[in-house]
Protein backbone atom coordinates (compact mmCIF):
# COMPACT_ATOMS: atom_id res chain seq x y z
CA UNK A 1 0.00 0.00 0.00
CA UNK A 2 1.58 3.29 -1.13
CA UNK A 3 0.48 6.44 0.77
CA UNK A 4 -2.44 8.52 -1.51
CA UNK A 5 -6.27 8.19 -1.61
CA UNK A 6 -8.78 9.64 0.43
CA UNK A 7 -11.49 8.05 2.27
CA UNK A 8 -15.20 9.05 2.81
CA UNK A 9 -16.39 8.26 6.68
CA UNK A 10 -19.55 7.27 6.82
CA UNK A 11 -22.43 6.01 9.30
CA UNK A 12 -24.97 3.67 7.90
CA UNK A 13 -27.24 2.13 10.80
CA UNK A 14 -25.40 3.08 13.87
CA UNK A 15 -22.13 1.24 12.43
CA UNK A 16 -18.95 3.30 11.13
CA UNK A 17 -17.78 2.51 6.94
CA UNK A 18 -15.42 3.48 4.93
CA UNK A 19 -15.30 4.20 0.81
CA UNK A 20 -12.73 5.46 -1.51
CA UNK A 21 -12.95 8.97 -2.98
CA UNK A 22 -12.95 8.88 -6.84
CA UNK A 23 -10.34 8.90 -8.95
CA UNK A 24 -6.59 6.85 -8.50
CA UNK A 25 -6.18 6.37 -4.52
CA UNK A 26 -3.74 3.49 -3.84
CA UNK A 27 -4.40 0.11 -3.10
CA UNK A 28 -4.89 -1.82 -6.40
CA UNK A 29 -2.97 -4.12 -7.89
CA UNK A 30 -1.40 -1.78 -10.30
CA UNK A 31 -1.06 0.91 -7.58
CA UNK A 32 -4.57 2.89 -8.94
CA UNK A 33 -8.36 1.90 -8.23
CA UNK A 34 -10.66 4.41 -9.78
CA UNK A 35 -14.23 4.95 -9.11
CA UNK A 36 -15.58 5.90 -5.34
CA UNK A 37 -17.14 8.78 -3.79
CA UNK A 38 -17.49 11.98 -5.86
CA UNK A 39 -19.24 14.37 -3.68
CA UNK A 40 -22.16 14.16 -0.92
CA UNK A 41 -25.19 15.73 -0.91
CA UNK A 42 -27.98 16.69 1.71
CA UNK A 43 -30.66 14.03 1.80
CA UNK A 44 -34.15 15.02 -0.93
CA UNK A 45 -37.17 13.55 -2.19
CA UNK A 46 -36.87 10.24 -3.98
CA UNK A 47 -38.85 9.20 -7.01
CA UNK A 48 -39.73 5.53 -6.66
CA UNK A 49 -38.73 3.56 -9.29
CA UNK A 50 -41.05 0.19 -9.78
CA UNK A 51 -38.85 -2.68 -10.61
CA UNK A 52 -35.62 -1.61 -10.52
CA UNK A 53 -34.31 -3.83 -8.23
CA UNK A 54 -33.27 -4.96 -4.87
CA UNK A 55 -31.55 -2.38 -3.13
CA UNK A 56 -32.86 0.51 -5.11
CA UNK A 57 -34.35 2.66 -3.63
CA UNK A 58 -35.48 5.29 -6.60
CA UNK A 59 -33.96 7.84 -8.50
CA UNK A 60 -33.09 11.36 -8.44
CA UNK A 61 -32.24 14.10 -10.87
CA UNK A 62 -28.82 15.71 -10.09
CA UNK A 63 -27.69 18.38 -12.05
CA UNK A 64 -30.03 17.10 -15.34
CA UNK A 65 -28.67 13.99 -14.71
CA UNK A 66 -31.25 10.63 -13.41
CA UNK A 67 -29.33 8.94 -10.85
CA UNK A 68 -30.94 5.66 -9.18
CA UNK A 69 -30.50 5.80 -5.39
CA UNK A 70 -28.72 2.50 -3.62
CA UNK A 71 -29.90 2.25 -0.10
CA UNK A 72 -27.68 -0.42 1.09
CA UNK A 73 -28.98 -1.35 4.20
CA UNK A 74 -30.04 -4.53 2.92
CA UNK A 75 -26.78 -5.94 1.62
CA UNK A 76 -25.44 -4.75 5.06
CA UNK A 77 -27.44 -6.96 6.88
CA UNK A 78 -29.38 -3.54 8.81
CA UNK A 79 -33.37 -2.78 9.09
CA UNK A 80 -34.63 -0.07 6.49
CA UNK A 81 -35.08 3.36 7.88
CA UNK A 82 -37.45 5.95 6.81
CA UNK A 83 -35.58 8.65 4.97
CA UNK A 84 -34.96 12.08 7.03
CA UNK A 85 -33.31 15.94 6.12
CA UNK A 86 -30.43 14.70 8.29
CA UNK A 87 -29.46 11.86 6.34
CA UNK A 88 -26.60 12.34 3.42
CA UNK A 89 -26.76 10.88 0.03
CA UNK A 90 -23.03 10.03 -1.63
CA UNK A 91 -22.51 10.60 -5.18
CA UNK A 92 -20.67 7.62 -6.36
CA UNK A 93 -19.14 6.53 -9.32
CA UNK A 94 -18.94 2.95 -10.36
CA UNK A 95 -19.84 1.55 -13.48
CA UNK A 96 -22.28 3.83 -14.16
CA UNK A 97 -23.33 6.56 -11.66
CA UNK A 98 -25.45 6.49 -8.62
CA UNK A 99 -26.54 7.35 -5.54
CA UNK A 100 -26.10 5.71 -1.86
CA UNK A 101 -28.02 6.94 0.90
CA UNK A 102 -26.63 6.57 4.20
CA UNK A 103 -27.46 8.28 7.62
CA UNK A 104 -24.51 10.47 7.80
CA UNK A 105 -21.11 10.99 5.97
CA UNK A 106 -18.95 12.23 8.54
CA UNK A 107 -15.57 13.18 7.02
CA UNK A 108 -13.03 12.80 4.95
CA UNK A 109 -9.39 11.36 6.00
CA UNK A 110 -6.09 10.86 3.76
CA UNK A 111 -5.00 7.20 3.58
CA UNK A 112 -1.56 5.86 4.65
CA UNK A 113 -0.05 2.43 4.57
CA UNK A 114 -0.52 2.29 8.92
CA UNK A 115 -4.69 2.29 8.49
CA UNK A 116 -4.31 -1.38 6.69
CA UNK A 117 -2.65 -4.21 8.38
CA UNK A 118 -5.90 -7.04 7.21
CA UNK A 119 -5.02 -8.75 4.15
CA UNK A 120 -6.14 -7.30 0.66
CA UNK A 121 -8.84 -8.22 -1.42
CA UNK A 122 -7.87 -7.83 -5.05
CA UNK A 123 -4.99 -6.01 -4.15
CA UNK A 124 -6.84 -3.20 -2.26
CA UNK A 125 -7.67 -3.32 1.95
CA UNK A 126 -11.22 -4.30 2.86
CA UNK A 127 -10.75 -2.47 6.34
CA UNK A 128 -8.68 0.26 7.92
CA UNK A 129 -8.20 1.07 11.11
CA UNK A 130 -8.58 4.55 12.82
CA UNK A 131 -8.76 5.74 16.33
CA UNK A 132 -8.49 2.34 17.43
CA UNK A 133 -11.73 1.13 15.23
CA UNK A 134 -11.72 -1.44 12.64
CA UNK A 135 -14.06 0.44 9.75
CA UNK A 136 -15.04 -1.78 6.76
CA UNK A 137 -14.09 -0.19 3.45
CA UNK A 138 -17.10 -0.25 0.84
CA UNK A 139 -16.44 -0.61 -2.84
CA UNK A 140 -18.85 1.16 -5.12
CA UNK A 141 -18.81 -1.73 -7.58
CA UNK A 142 -20.53 -3.72 -4.93
CA UNK A 143 -23.54 -1.21 -5.10
CA UNK A 144 -23.78 0.24 -8.40
CA UNK A 145 -27.33 -0.78 -9.14
CA UNK A 146 -26.01 -1.85 -13.32
CA UNK A 147 -24.87 -5.35 -11.28
CA UNK A 148 -28.27 -6.06 -9.66
CA UNK A 149 -28.33 -9.93 -8.71
CA UNK A 150 -31.27 -10.78 -10.42
CA UNK A 151 -29.87 -9.66 -14.19
CA UNK A 152 -32.32 -6.83 -13.98
CA UNK A 153 -30.45 -3.26 -15.33
CA UNK A 154 -32.06 -0.66 -12.93
CA UNK A 155 -30.05 1.56 -15.16
CA UNK A 156 -32.29 0.64 -17.86
CA UNK A 157 -35.31 1.14 -16.03
CA UNK A 158 -34.60 4.62 -15.11
CA UNK A 159 -33.97 5.42 -18.46
CA UNK A 160 -37.56 3.89 -19.67
CA UNK A 161 -36.10 0.62 -21.25
CA UNK A 162 -37.45 -2.57 -20.68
Amino acid sequence: MKDGGLLVLVRIGGQRFAWWAAGAVAGAEDGLRTGGVEGVAAMAAVTPLPGAGQGVAGMLNVHGETRLVVDPRSALGLPPVTAHPDQHLLLVLGQTRFLVWVDRAEGIVSAHPAMFDALPVDGAPVVARLDGAVIPILEARAFDPSRLPDGQRADKVADGEP
